[in-house]
């Protein structure tokens, strides 16, 4: 392995920086509310729907409900964020349970085409834009067996005929150790919200089919020199690093495989860390192998393909506890 291999996937990685042209703008909404009434979308800008919602903790409000319903237990949650260890008059809310959040939005024009991204949430949601449901991800249940989680991005189209728009979102979570919206919802023309979802596609794939090509190429070297080891466990790093883009961000390995089960896709996206990480540490142990030693080395990647032989093995509802501790086995292995 060159050291122009390594100077090739560090530049690979800065795209990831510089991913779209996209502006987006953050105004924060306020007890519920967001006014966007200034905001004047130009084709190259979206707004993030950030700041706090209305939060119903186990409750599941749906539009039509009388306004006594969403008046009475109102209360307050920033998003992006999880509802995690969030309290409200003492009471403590857990990672498994339900919610329904709202949002109230005064938008620039009325009679007018926007769109929404939505990311995946934690687990599973229902959402309507004024009245009408827009957006669905799995199942949302009062409970673990009648919820269904599921994990992509949806890109949705509306009218606002009127300038005040509403947003209600129910979620449920009984698989995961964090819950809630933990990515932004963004609204804009459809021009530029289309342009993102093509440019963040267009970088992910770019980016598979650079590590699929120095794969390969690595792979070459190792074929025709076998002597070169290095080349070999870098093929491999480059090959699990190309299962992690597909199955993070906007989720392109769900677009590919329509109705891929929840679960294999978070042990797919955990998949480079317990075994990538490994193959990574020891690369560099191929490049440098007197400066490296072997003890704590191989401490490191059992610890870190123990973790993973449970998380394999383990339903996900408890096998994603281990993601802490497998996040500090791969940092330690990085510090070493």
């Amino acid at each position: 392995m060159s050291r122009t291999g390594i100077r090739a996937i560090t530049l690979i990685l800065l795209l990831i920086i510089a991913a779209s042209c996209t502006r987006v703008e953050t105004q924060l909404a306020e007890k519920g509310h967001l006014n966007l009434a200034s905001t004047k979308f130009p084709e190259d800008e979206v707004s993030n729907l950030n700041g706090e919602w209305e939060f119903y903790w186990m409750q599941l409000l749906s539009p039509d409900e009388s306004a006594i319903e969403w008046s009475e237990t109102t209360s307050y949650i920033n998003i992006p964020g999880t509802w995690n260890n969030k309290s409200e008059s003492g009471e403590q809310y857990t990672a498994h349970g339900y919610a329904t959040l709202r949002l109230k939005i005064t938008l620039p024009e009325e009679d007018h085409i926007y769109a929404l991204y939505i990311p995946p949430m934690l687990t599973a949601y229902k959402l309507w834009v004024n009245g009408t449901l827009l957006a669905q991800n799995g199942s949302v249940g009062t409970e673990a067996a009648k919820s269904v989680p599921d994990y992509h991005t949806n890109i949705k189209l509306f009218t606002a005929h009127t300038r005040e728009t509403e947003i209600i979102c129910q979620i449920s979570n009984f698989h995961y150790r964090k819950g809630g919206m933990w990515s932004p919802i963004r609204i804009g023309e459809p021009k530029p919200i289309l342009h993102l979802r093509d440019t963040n596609t267009a970088i992910a794939l770019f980016l598979c089919g650079a590590f699929i090509i120095m794969a390969l190429y690595h792979l070459g070297i190792y074929y025709f020199r076998n002597q070169e080891l290095s080349s070999l466990l870098f093929a491999i790093f480059c090959l699990t690093f190309t299962i992690r883009i597909i199955t993070t961000g906007d989720v392109l390995l769900s677009y590919f495989i329509q109705g891929i089960n929840w679960s294999l896709l978070i042990k797919l996206e955990l998949f480079p860390l317990f075994f990538g990480g490994p193959i990574f540490l020891q690369f560099f142990k191929s490049l440098f192998p007197d400066e490296m030693g072997n003890f704590i080395r191989r401490i490191i990647i059992g610890s870190a393909l123990t973790a993973g032989l449970f998380i394999i093995v383990l339903p996900v509802v408890y096998a994603n506890y281990l993601v802490p501790v497998l996040e500090v086995i791969v940092l330690l292995g990085m510090l070493y």
